[in-house]
């Protein structure tokens, strides 16, 4: 399936740039092929989908995240680890009721600009959470691009071991330059689905706030990924001439 990001927050002052997601679902050509997935940090923005969902233009799936880092969690959304859980959770019954799926996203997986370090454990309890309430997927972010080869390869066996059920999704981003490399050692690895953008676009928003991360934005770019892919003899069914014009 193509994926469709279409973010919608509880708080357009915070986002601006977010503040018509909604007139976004509503204007978007639906095709029958594609998932359209949205992001949604909190309650507010439920309920802006609630009636999107009502309207017949709402999202096939929705993206939840809570960063492994409890400190970057509470400079990100402003909650606690226990508060970002306890919102999800009710947040995953509306989700479950309305049938939409859910992608349970664990932030900061390879490390925090404001934490430092992180074990597995701290990864693997957000994972855990995410699938006891019924996610779908569980997405593992690396939000400020300190990943490498080495370190995905480590955490990933042990995610994998203790969760063999869990269908992961890849996100890396590119600070360093390592998200092509880091993305294509997660397939290695078996995992099926990664998250790249056009122009490697995207990143942390600007919210006026102090740049706590050193203001670094930039996803894995998803031209560059197609290119990779299709010379190592990966079929990815996407044109990349028709994608470069895109």
């Amino acid at each position: 399936l193509l994926d469709i990001q279409s973010p919608v927050v509880g708080n357009p002052k915070l986002l601006p740039q977010f503040a018509d997601a909604a007139e976004v679902l509503r204007r978007i050509d639906r095709r029958p092929d594609v998932s359209y997935v949205v992001l949604m940090p909190n309650t507010k923005g439920f309920d802006r989908l609630e009636v999107c969902q009502k309207d017949g233009c709402g999202a096939t799936e929705i993206i939840l995240m809570i960063s492994s880092s409890e400190a970057h969690n509470k400079l990100n959304f402003r909650m606690t680890h226990a508060e970002a859980m306890a919102e999800h959770a009710a947040i995953m019954a509306r989700s479950h009721k309305l049938g939409i799926r859910v992608i349970g996203c664990a932030g900061t997986v390879y490390g925090c600009p404001v934490q430092g370090d992180l074990t597995t454990r701290e990864v693997a309890t957000i994972v855990k959470f995410y699938l006891d309430e019924g996610a779908q997927t569980i997405m593992l972010g690396d939000t400020t691009g300190v990943a490498n080869p080495r370190l995905v390869r480590e955490r990933m066996g042990e995610l994998m071991a203790q969760f063999p059920g869990a269908e992961f999704i890849a996100h890396f981003h590119d600070t360093r330059g390592t998200g092509i490399a880091n993305t294509l050692a997660m397939l290695e690895l078996g995992v099926r689905y990664v998250d790249s953008s056009i122009g490697a676009i995207g990143g942390q928003p600007a919210t006026g706030a102090a740049k706590y991360s050193a203001g670094f934005t930039g996803n894995a770019c998803t031209e560059d990924l197609i290119a990779m892919l299709a010379e190592v003899g990966v079929a990815t069914g996407v044109d990349l001439s028709r994608l470069l014009d895109a």
